[in-house]
């Protein structure tokens, strides 16, 4: 049977289409790989600002100081967090059950990391006596500050006071707040469609399409530089298009197609439109189509890269510190050396952060999932 061109036209566009969607539904993904390499590129560009004399970083250069390896690595965090989280409150539409992976998969590693620092690492690094190191208030209130992600504390009594980046123990934990603050819109978007009775609920993916585009929207009224005049800021008008954007991607997966075409030709439109109000956008909705073409592209084994375990936010998490640390105790290294030396120390604790602390915390979703299950049907059974 010979196949007109029509025929063959249809059919590659219906499996373009199609394509996002088969692999969205399924398991088969490179989403460890991408979240390894993202937590990495923060861990290498960190180098630069906390290393004295380690050069400028080579991302700000090729990018006339728009991005950095750490900005473009939060980039894809925000990406990829976007789409996951929001097929977790799609899917599971248990709103209880979505605050309590969120909290379960921040909250329990971070507070860890805090104690560790301000109860372990902060008394032995300190430049004070111990007696006054532990009279100080800001020794005490580290960790409870910090864990409201609202108010962050960075400093420590007498501790990193010497090093280039000075009294500045975790610098990375900033990213938490705007990460934090984008599941709670998409929590209140889950409590309105719940409290909207059926015709609402059932329409709860148009509700957060329209609340992701307006997150989108308003990041980008208030960044300051769509033009990519400087570095990218530290915000989180900078960070919601990113999340937006894969949550759109998660929305659109039935019509977006799975081709590596489709970035190539919107990086096409970010290099053409540098120094334009269209370069910013155009190059986050480039990073968005980039991340998650490589997220469902068939590169065989590394699909498996999580088998042993996630091991990126404990990656992200505790490597700010580790590097200070290292500075402290070994001034004279150079960045090479130094990087060598805190990324296997960082992996080193970020295994054991899983081993030991996340893993452990996130599969009491299950005793919860059982517990919200079993509150329905005893629910059900007294209306009936």
């Amino acid at each position: 049977m010979t196949l007109s061109w029509r025929n063959v036209l249809v059919r590659w566009r219906t499996q373009q289409r199609d394509g996002l969607a088969v692999r969205v539904a399924g398991y088969d993904n490179n989403f460890d790989f991408i979240r390894w390499c993202a937590a990495t590129m923060v861990v290498f560009s960190h180098e630069y600002a906390i290393v004295q004399g380690a050069g400028s970083e080579p991302l700000a250069q090729l990018s006339s100081g728009f991005a950095t390896f750490g900005t473009l690595g939060v980039d894809v965090f925000f990406v990829v967090s976007g789409l996951l989280v929001t097929r977790s409150l799609l899917e599971r539409r248990a709103i209880g059950f979505f605050a309590m992976s969120r909290a379960l998969r921040i909250l329990p590693a971070l507070a860890v990391v805090l104690a560790l620092s301000a109860w372990v690492m902060g008394p032995a690094l300190t430049d004070l006596p111990l007696r006054e190191y532990f009279a100080k208030n800001d020794t005490w209130s580290y960790v409870a500050r910090n864990l409201t992600l609202t108010d962050f504390q960075w400093g420590l009594p007498g501790v990193f006071t010497r090093n280039p980046v000075r009294n500045a123990v975790n610098g990375s934990l900033w990213t938490l707040q705007p990460e934090v603050q984008m599941y709670g819109l998409l929590l209140l978007l889950g409590i309105i469609a719940a409290a909207g009775g059926t015709w609402l609920s059932h329409r709860r993916p148009i509700l957060v399409g329209i609340g992701m585009v307006a997150a989108i929207t308003w990041g980008w009224a208030t960044h300051g530089d769509l033009a990519g005049l400087g570095l990218e800021p530290s915000s989180l008008a900078r960070l919601a298009p990113y999340f937006g954007l894969g949550a759109l991607l998660y929305l659109l997966r039935r019509i977006v197609p799975n081709t590596v075409l489709l970035p190539a030709a919107v990086w096409i439109v970010v290099i053409a439109s540098r120094g334009t109000a269209l370069f910013a956008p155009a190059f986050a909705v480039a990073i968005a189509l980039s991340t998650v073409w490589l997220a469902y592209a068939r590169f065989g084994s590394l699909k498996r890269w999580g088998r042993y375990g996630d091991f990126s936010y404990g990656l992200y998490i505790y490597a700010y510190p580790v590097q200070q640390t290292l500075v402290t105790l070994f001034p004279a290294w150079g960045r090479s050396e130094h990087f060598a030396a805190a990324y296997a120390a960082t992996l080193l604790c970020a295994v054991l952060s899983w081993r030991f602390v996340e893993a452990p915390a996130l599969s009491l979703k299950k005793r919860f999932r059982q517990w919200e299950r079993n509150s329905r049907s005893v629910r059900t059974a007294q209306e009936l």
